[in-house]
């Protein structure tokens, strides 16, 4: 895993050195198309998720892409994950490694009580981006074998499947010579999905 890299080379910096305060924050019991609302209002990909002031967990777009149950009738906390909470004073690797284990990529960091914005693993990765020792690694050391392609006549539910059974968020599309044409992500089905649900309804 890329994060885990990062993982074995990060230097030694406090989590509260990455923390962002441009997060959302939404209620378990809201709509999830008042989720769906947020999301498609900011770039983020991950929402923390409170019981009003208690924190409970994080809901994402990959989250709703997997629900099997119609999302227009759901509740945000039937789309929700728990995940470690940090405290700040950890060291950069130690978020590394928990948004690794968890499976997250967001973690809240709450202090006293309080919450004090959130880190994510673009974080992380963006802190890594000038070290040397991550700039002499060659893709191959660190790429995913065997990738997983979609043909380009196949249907938007194919990729959808395909994305929930291997447990990816992104899908290169290819042509019948194997040429990648492009690549479908988990936020491409959502956005398309969404955009047609608020057509229907109006």
């Amino acid at each position: 895993s890329f994060i885990y890299l990062h993982y074995l080379i990060l230097p030694k910096m406090k989590v509260i050195d990455l923390v962002k305060t441009d997060y959302i924050k939404i209620d378990r019991s809201s709509a999830v198309s008042e989720l769906i609302g947020e999301f498609q209002k900011t770039n983020q990909r991950a929402a923390l998720v409170f019981d009003n002031k208690r924190f409970i967990g994080i809901t994402s777009k990959n989250l709703l892409l997997k629900s099997r149950a119609d999302i227009t009738k759901l509740k945000v906390d039937k789309l929700l994950i728990k995940v470690p909470i940090l405290s700040g004073d950890e060291e950069i690797k130690e978020a590394a490694r928990l948004l690794f284990t968890s499976n997250s990529s967001l973690l809240p960091v709450i202090k006293n009580k309080t919450l004090k914005g959130t880190v994510s693993s673009l974080s992380v990765v963006n802190e890594l981006k000038n070290k040397p020792k991550l700039a002499a690694k060659k893709i191959e050391e660190v790429m995913t074998k065997g990738t997983i392609t979609i043909d380009e006549e196949q249907s938007i539910g194919e990729a959808m499947r395909i994305m929930r059974y291997n447990k990816i968020s992104r899908l290169p599309v290819i042509d019948k010579k194997g040429n990648i044409l492009n690549i479908i992500s988990v936020s491409d089905v959502l956005e398309l999905y969404t955009m047609r649900l608020g057509s229907s309804e109006k």
